[in-house]
């Protein structure tokens, strides 16, 4: 076997005899780095001035300071070096008997065959080696554990901050109007769903409700940008169309690109009893006729706000009268799309039928929650499940009732 000098292991070999140490330095250095000290003293030293040695190789039979007192030393100074004793055969028993008192990995007899003495001083390099790279891996476990301590930090606190944004844009657009009934049940502890209202005093009611993509810190920001433009558009009570408009630019300006919002918005005009639509990316909504068991769907026909903008965007509306219907229903795809255990979706053809017959002892919210929740079983939540219905009937008579126009 050939050994490149730049991978030779570096060894110290003690004795009191310098022939013995030529001797050594003939038989080891062919396959590694050999220097030599005649004294345990002298050995010591040259372990302080150098941090690199992986075997030590001492006699035991040495005046002043024999090779147990050496190696005594030398494991509390440098306990990473491998220990390897010599001996003769009278003092192997009374060296043998301290083994305990040292880290010896090897007692050898004098004299030691070459053969023997290299397989030694080769297996104890391997196992320096191995406890090193074991010391290795510890210390960039340590690193990896407190770096994923900090990621975990930050994002514990990237939750809290993203919690209360939506918290502070729910206490500012969240309705409690009779009549106005929603609910957002993120997947995760932050999720991507809104519902803002803004109650205008001429009596018209706006309402969007929104899918932004992602979860978390992003989505809660593009929940910010969305519900600030919502409510500054709302106040000058603009069409649909024109807060739609206004909502994508603002999104545009202010967000990522990958990021974006499918949003139904409503403009409910309570005096004149009209209803306008803009749609663009949820699942169809429904308006609701149950004395005609009629169902009239509003289907998405624009995109979602955030992915073009300014003159490539396009608007598409849709009025109707309230009184033709009692209600609108509409949801995210955390409805739909949710499955259960045989990876079955939850789909339209189980929603609709939930929503020809109100419940008499809960709300049709509450009812289709625990509709989804009974099909899904022990499957996880697919997606953020947000639900929005506009009872046309208790909005009017809320709004009338508590002279809120």
């Amino acid at each position: 076997m050939t050994h490149n000098a730049s991978k030779k292991s570096k060894i110290l070999c003690v004795d009191d005899e310098a022939n013995v140490l030529a001797s050594l330095q003939r038989t080891l250095r062919r396959r590694h780095h050999v220097d030599t000290a005649l004294s345990g003293e002298e050995a010591l030293c040259k372990l302080a001035d150098s941090h690199d040695y992986k075997v030590i190789v001492s006699d035991y039979n040495m005046p002043n300071m024999d090779g147990i007192a050496l190696l005594k030393q030398v494991s509390n100074a440098t306990p990473n070096v491998i220990q390897i004793m010599l001996t003769g055969k009278a003092e192997l028993e009374m060296a043998i008997q301290t083994v305990n008192e040292t880290d010896i990995f090897r007692f050898l007899a004098k004299p030691c065959e070459p053969l023997i003495l290299r397989k030694a001083i080769d297996d104890g390099i391997e196992y320096y080696d191995l406890i090193e790279s074991q010391k290795q891996l510890t210390r960039e476990l340590e690193q990896a554990n407190t770096l994923l301590s900090k990621q975990k930090a930050a994002l514990e606190q990237e939750k809290q901050l993203a919690n209360s944004i939506l918290i502070n844009i729910g206490n500012r657009h969240a309705s409690n109007l009779t009549g106005l009934n929603w609910q957002i049940r993120p997947m995760e502890q932050v999720g991507g769903d809104l519902v803002l209202s803004y109650l205008h005093p001429s009596g018209v009611l706006h309402v969007m409700l929104g899918d932004i993509t992602g979860h978390g810190l992003p989505a809660a920001l593009a929940a910010l940008s969305t519900a600030d433009a919502f409510e500054m558009l709302s106040i000058n009570n603009l069409n649909v169309a024109d807060i739609a408009q206004g909502i994508n630019e603002k999104l545009n300006q202010t967000l990522p690109t990958g990021i974006f919002c499918a949003a139904m918005l409503i403009r409910y005009d309570i005096y004149h009893q009209q209803i306008d639509i803009w749609h663009g990316g949820l699942p169809d909504g429904v308006l609701i006729n149950r004395q005609q068991n009629s169902f009239t769907p509003i289907r998405s026909d624009n995109l979602p706000l955030g992915v073009l903008a300014g003159q490539n965007y396009t608007t598409s509306t849709h009025s109707f009268s309230s009184n033709d219907f009692d209600s609108l229903f509409i949801c995210t795809d955390g409805a739909t799309e949710q499955v259960n255990e045989q990876n079955e979706m939850f789909g339209d053809a189980r929603l609709t039928p939930l929503l020809s017959t109100p419940p008499s002892d809960t709300s049709l919210i509450e009812s289709i929650t625990r509709h989804i929740d009974m099909f899904r079983g022990d499957a996880a939540q697919s997606d953020d499940l947000s639900m929005l219905e506009l009872d046309f009937k208790q909005l009017s008579q809320a709004l009338q009732t508590n002279n809120n126009i």
